[in-house]
């Protein structure tokens, strides 16, 4: 669970980043990054994070 909540966490961070520099470019495909980002962290990261601190304590 530790892997999977860093890994998914580490993607969420780099499509967020990479879309705000896309953003700020005005290159296209700016908005797809940004909402990849957001279903990656409301999908996989946010639950797997909530269970990881749960299983910790």
């Amino acid at each position: 669970m530790k892997a999977l909540t860093f890994i998914s966490g580490g993607l969420t961070f780099s499509l967020l980043t990479l879309g705000i520099l896309f953003k700020f470019q005005y290159w296209p495909f700016a908005n797809i990054l940004l909402a990849l980002s957001l279903l990656t962290a409301a999908i996989i990261f946010i639950p797997s994070l909530t269970k990881y601190w749960y299983d910790k304590n």
